[in-house]
């Protein structure tokens, strides 16, 4: 039974890392065809080179958690990890354009409605990911639904700033480069904090 379970786990983690990778393959070409090759850039490899980052920042330097049975690993990072972050920023992205009527797109309704939107998205792969054991947490937090309520407010708190940066550069393509520092930074800051206000 327990050989079972391991092929079991073992198929499952290749085809979410593979649907992974051909859901952020797919997406690029939607930016690249809608938005130009440029922004496409920033966005998928900018994006998910920031989410390596955090991810790195957050799982190994601070041990805030640990990540299992996931293929591809970087220095411990499987990369549908970091790949991951994008799909959910910019696939919301285009979700919450469609949502929202045309009078209500400001870039703050869009901002909160995508991190919101990822904050009940992420519940889902959390739930779904720990019961697969692909990833464990090694702190104690209040939980809703079983997850970790300080998790949701870090999907709820990147994702904002994810897009805040996309929609910026997207209007401001010559600010690129201190948009994509300021985004890695506010980001390692919020988890960092965010760590912080765990641990007290």
């Amino acid at each position: 039974m327990e050989e079972i379970q391991i092929v079991a786990l073992t198929i499952i983690a290749w085809l979410f890392t593979i649907g992974t990778i051909v859901a952020f393959v797919a997406l690029y070409f939607h930016c690249y065809l809608f938005y130009g090759r440029f922004f496409a850039a920033f966005v998928f490899i900018g994006g998910s080179s920031i989410a390596y980052l955090l991810e790195y920042s957050l799982a190994v330097q601070l041990d805030q958690y640990t990540y299992h049975n996931l293929p591809l690993a970087i220095l411990q990072i499987p990369v549908t990890i970091a790949l991951g972050w994008v799909i959910t920023f910019y696939g919301l992205y285009h979700f919450i354009l469609d949502l929202l009527p045309e009078s209500k797109q400001s870039p703050r309704n869009i901002i909160f409605a995508n991190g919101a939107l990822a904050g009940i998205f992420g519940m889902g792969i959390e739930t779904l990911a720990r019961s697969v054991e692909f990833w464990e947490f090694h702190f104690e937090s209040i939980k809703f639904i079983g997850i970790p309520v300080i998790v949701t407010l870090a999907w709820f708190l990147s994702v904002m700033i994810f897009t805040s940066a996309m929609l910026y550069v997207k209007e401001r393509p010559d600010r690129w480069l201190p948009v994509l520092l300021i985004t890695h930074f506010t980001n390692l800051a919020v988890g960092i904090g965010l760590t912080f206000f765990q641990v007290q």
